[in-house]
């Protein structure tokens, strides 16, 4: 299993991210895009998911760019939609392919969604690339932290999918007060490294080496600031 952790999707697309990730993908590999990390309060119906994620909207072209630039086959693209995906169908798409997205927004009513189509053991056991931005960078972890912002209120601390258990993030850090005091509380409850992830960096797990790219670096090492 690989783990690549971002920001924004759109560092997906740099060269140097290119010329990293390339190498790990096969000619005819599949790509799951899990859209279940929208917010309720913006899209709350198949319809809003269509305008947000369907066919020709900017989010799926932005994501079919990234993957064919990655070397992937349009076709081999598929985009698992919370509101008309079955369960059936959803576990399916997921065996079936090498490599897994997911996308920003909502951590934490992402994986309510996940729990509620009970994919959650099928995405523990999934094995090849995962690639995840902003929220799903995030679920990656076996729990995160989410610092007070515009759309969170409070630190909260939220369960994951259990790929990486060694350390954390904090996601689009841009050295605000409210992020500092949610990487300080999450070290002292998690006693392990918390690296920054601005929107700028990138994080590559491999075979058990953390790869940090451009701004993300470790800020706390065992609850102790550096």
């Amino acid at each position: 299993m690989i783990n690549i952790l971002v920001s924004r999707k759109s560092k997906l697309l740099e060269s140097q991210m290119i010329s990293k990730i390339k190498p790990m993908i096969q000619p005819n590999d599949k790509v799951a895009i899990l859209g279940f990390s929208f917010f309720e309060k913006q899209i709350k119906d198949k319809d809003d998911w269509e305008k947000y994620y369907g066919v020709n909207s900017e989010y799926h072209n932005d994501c079919e760019l990234i993957f064919t630039q990655l070397g992937v086959k349009k076709e081999n693209i598929v985009w698992l939609n919370y509101f008309s995906s079955t369960k059936e169908e959803l576990i399916e798409t997921l065996s079936e392919s090498q490599i897994l997205f997911l996308p920003g927004g909502a951590p934490d009513e992402m994986m309510e969604r996940i729990h509620e189509k009970e994919i959650t053991e099928t995405l523990e056991q999934f094995n090849g690339l995962i690639i995840g931005s902003s929220a799903g960078a995030m679920i990656q972890f076996n729990y995160f932290h989410i610092s007070k912002d515009n759309d969170y209120k409070a630190f909260n601390i939220c369960d994951g999918l259990g790929y990486l258990k060694d350390f954390s993030i904090e996601v689009h850090y841009k050295r605000k007060k409210v992020q500092k005091s949610g990487m300080k509380k999450a070290s002292k409850i998690f006693k392990r490294d918390v690296y920054i992830l601005p929107d700028d960096a990138a994080i590559i797990c491999q075979n058990g080496q953390i790869t940090l790219i451009d701004g993300a670096r470790k800020i706390y090492h065992k609850g102790k600031k550096i």
